[in-house]
């Protein structure tokens, strides 16, 4: 039997992928009632992954009375860990609780070279909608816990993890206030999917929601950061939904939609991440964040709400395209730079590349009133050096409004210092910032 927030779920939040011409903007927003109409980028259509079968096979299926599919599936994805050639797990479609992390380890005590390990979800049509098997936890007295933790070493054994097709749900509750079981205990929180020291993967049509901590989080370690292949051969993130994803743990590093931190060629594109405040109560961190090591990333196509910080870059190595997404209603920035050369201040300026930012679309309302937030910028840059130099902000839009009658505080400050309000440069140069509105 599926928790009803499980069965619950579908139209609402596969909408957003079917929007081809531009709508109110803030039906997007769980009720907001304004009527303003902006324009918004395209979003996209269905897309599948053709995962690599390796050798081996095996399925999932739903068995009766079974009340903790862990240790299960724990077993399956070892034995394709452990198989010269790898393999598929595939999941047949229904609801598998899992109350305990998954934990794969890709050591060379396995494999001298970790082959594809792939999960493919069987879809199934609910409706107008697509649905995949789902993971769920439903037991919000446990503590937060991974679904999927793949693990390597750091060395140039190639490590390929991919998933098409499959929803997790968490078990994370609305905050009331402070009033929530985890919030401030600096340990619990936990990604519902973590790639740590894999060198390549894709997740397609991955739907995650209710996780207390990160819906994804990627990270790579090795000694040193210019030994690109402990950075990875590239993750992509691909037709994604994370939705309602977010932690406080006291020490802001959780509590993201998506996570890369030292990871080379990352890609988000045509995903939703959204943290509804309505219904959780609570900000996540940063809705999509390129960490400190993280170099030539990709996000295009995206919708990101809810967090305090839409899109953050710790700008150490740069070469970021951010192209084409729709971000809004998130606490503190759209969009932040800032340079992170705390771990790795050894690396030459040499190594950098310039940041482009190009055809997105911003958009804030009076959300210090409904939420009280303080909106600071679009988009923000700190603890800059060379670490701006050559970006581009060209060709985005930019939409600053009050949602009813009040004297119109935001659009006056807008009008009358706008740089403050919309780009806040800190009087880094070097900068090309063209072709943009403003309204």
């Amino acid at each position: 039997m599926l928790p009803t927030e499980v069965a619950a779920n579908s139209s609402n939040e596969t909408s957003v992928l079917n929007i081809t011409t531009p709508v109110d903007f803030v039906t997007l927003y769980d009720g907001s009632k304004n009527t303003k109409n902006l324009p918004i980028p395209p979003f996209f259509a269905n897309t599948s992954l053709t995962v690599p079968t390796g050798l081996i096979s095996d399925t999932l299926f739903p068995i009766a009375g079974c009340t903790d599919y862990a240790p299960i599936i724990f077993q399956k994805l070892h034995a394709i860990a452990l198989t010269p050639g790898g393999g598929t797990l595939y999941i047949k479609s229904g609801g598998y609780p899992v109350l305990s992390s998954i934990n794969i380890v890709l050591y060379d005590t396995y494999n001298s070279s970790i082959s594809p390990i792939s999960i493919v979800g069987e879809p199934t049509q609910v409706g107008n909608s697509i649905r995949y098997p789902i993971l769920y936890d439903s037991a919000s007295a446990l503590t937060p816990h991974s679904f999927l933790n793949f693990v390597g070493t750091p060395d140039d054994d190639v490590k390929e993890i991919y998933v098409n097709g499959l929803e997790i749900v968490g078990n994370n509750v609305a905050a009331n206030g402070l009033n929530h079981p985890f919030i401030g205990i600096g340990d619990i929180y936990a990604p519902a999917i973590s790639l740590g020291n894999v060198n390549k993967a894709a997740l397609y049509n991955v739907y995650i929601r209710n996780q207390y901590g990160d819906a994804i989080r990627v990270a790579n370690w090795s000694p040193s950061p210019m030994d690109d292949y402990n950075i990875g051969l590239g993750v992509e993130v691909n037709t994604c939904h994370f939705i309602d994803c977010w932690s406080d743990n006291g020490r802001n590093d959780s509590g993201d939609g998506v996570m890369f931190w030292h990871v080379n060629n990352p890609s988000v594109k045509n995903t939703v991440v959204s943290n509804a405040f309505s219904k959780t109560h609570y900000y996540g961190r940063m809705g999509i964040v390129l960490e400190a090591g993280t170099k030539n990333a990709i996000i295009n196509n995206c919708f990101v709400q809810g967090y305090r910080e839409g899109i953050r870059c710790e700008l150490d190595f740069g070469g970021h395209k951010i192209t084409r997404n729709l971000i809004g209603k998130n606490r503190i920035a759209g969009m932040a730079f800032a340079q992170d050369i705390i771990q790795y201040n050894n690396i030459p300026t040499s190594s950098f590349s310039g940041n482009l930012v190009a055809d997105n679309v911003f958009v804030y309302g009076q959300y210090f009133q409904e939420f009280g937030a303080t909106h600071s910028t679009f988009i923000s840059m700190a603890n800059h050096e060379y670490a701006l130099s050559g970006m581009q902000i060209i060709n985005n839009s930019f939409h600053f409004y009050e949602e009813n009658s009040s004297p119109d505080r935001a659009e006056h400050l807008a009008v009358s210092h706008p740089y403050s309000i919309y780009i806040q440069t800190h009087g880094q140069q070097e900068l090309t910032i063209s072709g943009n509105q403003f309204n």
